[in-house]
């Protein structure tokens, strides 16, 4: 039969036969109390050495279940013992120890996992003094997967609110009752519904079977609609297709919602490219630079001393005088505009002595006097140019015409000797462009000659400085490039 195989077993241990027993009759009193049916009268047989089999019906408003109860002395339990079996039931009395017992069983029961595995405890009347250790007995338990229950307490006690009724007491451990609701989850083999719960199943299978009726009308009517070519198609539709355009609808409205908001990022993106933009049409204002060449050709930070734009052939481009004058110094020391008389002053620009970065007031004024000359200095003749015939090669279009170029004393000429450190006796000669822009091409080849990197970012701040300088003097004197 299937009642008396494993699958419909529940395994009881215990120290004694005799504990086990009661516990069990314990559980079929309670279970015949609740369902009204009464099996105390079943008889009790022995199976093997060291164990009792006592049958028992699950009967509750569901189904109906005959399954037997297997009660074993603990020192006789093996595992094999728990083979198919889905539930074990360990039983022991206040002030055994069951410290020992529990890790053993646990360890035992590990290769089969029972659905179902309970400890039950309960006082024993000839040892009343003698007291577990409560406190984390719930927990050792658990930690070994036994569900704790207080066999003492058989009767579920009334909620606060009075509606329902309630197997734990305040401390939160259930009662003996929760061994026949944990024993009633187990799908047994010999499992027999109920009638109501087959007049139920039967009703929902009523209903379902209704509900695609139901469908394929609509799928029916959905169809004859298009063949008869009916006027209002939407109203005849299937419930399946005005759910599937309603969703069609949906996703339409997120593709709408998702163009909107792919047209705003790309209208933010090129509103931010605008605005590079604009900062970059400085850029495209010639401005004379200086430029250091390098072994490499790689661009690296520094002075750059390219003036190939006064030496070249004129350019298209007109611009002011005072475009000239607005890019900052490369050393950071200042950044004033030179084109403004309120914001940098001549002693302003040259009071540099202070730092060691920039050249001296008589460097200066020296790289000055060097590209515009002075009034009293006589320019020599054009035939001593320091450019050499690749450097014109490689700076000029071959239909452009040189400027003719003149080469300067050094610094040290004692036909400086009578200059002094004063902008009063400091006076130019008549402005000449093409003498000041052949200056700055032998101060370029100059500064390209040099090997230390340091000495070469003087040379060019001198140039640069000495050209600005010249320049605000010439503006002073009121004969500027603008004025030629």
């Amino acid at each position: 039969m299937a009642s008396e195989s494993a699958a419909c077993r529940i395994l009881v241990l215990s120290s004694t036969l005799d504990k086990a027993q009661q516990f069990v009759q314990r559980v079929k009193t309670l279970s015949s109390d609740h369902s009204g049916s009464g099996d105390s009268s079943a008889t009790t047989s022995t199976s093997d050495v060291g164990s009792t089999s006592v049958p028992w019906t699950i009967a509750n408003k569901y189904y109906t279940a005959d399954v037997h109860f297997e009660m074993r002395e603990i020192h006789t339990f093996a595992g094999y013992h728990a083979s198919e079996v889905p539930a074990v039931i360990f039983v022991w009395n206040r002030g055994e120890l069951y410290r020992d017992h529990v890790p053993n069983i646990s360890e035992k029961l590990q290769h089969y996992d029972p659905e179902v595995t309970l400890a039950v405890r309960f006082s024993d009347p000839a040892k009343a003094a003698v007291q577990d250790d409560e406190d984390g007995l719930d927990e050792f338990l658990s930690s070994h997967g036994f569900e704790y229950i207080d066999g003492d307490r058989s009767g579920r006690q009334p909620t606060q609110d009075g509606t329902s009724f309630s197997d734990e007491d305040s401390s939160g451990v259930p009662g003996l009752p929760r061994v026949v609701d944990a024993l009633s989850t187990i799908m047994w083999p010999s499992l027999v519904q109920s009638a109501a719960t087959g007049a139920r199943k039967s009703r929902a299978r009523e209903l379902l079977d209704w509900a695609r009726e139901e469908e394929a009308e609509d799928g029916l009517r959905a169809l004859i609609a298009q063949d008869t070519g009916a006027a209002d198609d939407g109203a005849r539709k299937s419930r399946m297709q005005r759910e599937m355009d309603e969703l069609e609808r949906w996703l339409d409205e997120e593709d709408s919602s998702r163009r909107t908001m792919d047209d705003a990022q790309a209208w933010a993106t090129r509103d931010a490219d605008g605005d590079a933009d604009g900062d970059a049409d400085w850029s495209d204002v010639p401005t004379p630079t200086i430029r250091t060449p390098g072994a490499t050709g790689d661009e690296e930070f520094g002075f750059e001393d390219d003036f190939a734009e006064f030496v070249g052939a004129p350019m298209d481009v007109s611009y002011s005088y005072e475009a000239l004058r607005q890019e900052p110094m490369h050393t950071g020391a200042s950044y004033h505009t030179l084109a403004s008389h309120s914001d940098l002053s001549v002693e302003e620009m040259l009071n540099g002595d202070d730092d060691p970065d920039l050249p001296s007031r008589a460097e200066i004024e020296e790289a000055s006097k060097r590209i515009f000359g002075s009034a009293s200095l006589d320019v020599p003749s054009t035939s001593h140019s320091r450019r050499s015939p690749q450097a014109k090669s490689s700076s000029l279009p071959q239909s452009a015409t040189s400027p003719p170029q003149t080469t300067f004393p050094p610094p040290d000429d004692d036909s400086f000797s009578s200059f002094e450190e004063t902008d009063d006796e400091f006076e130019f000669g008549a402005f000449d462009l093409s003498r000041v822009l052949g200056a700055l091409q032998g101060m370029k080849e100059e500064i390209a000659g040099m090997t230390d990197e340091t000495e070469r970012r003087k040379a060019a701040a001198r140039a640069a400085l000495g050209l600005v300088y010249g320049l605000r003097k010439e503006d002073e004197r009121g004969q500027g490039p603008e004025d030629l």
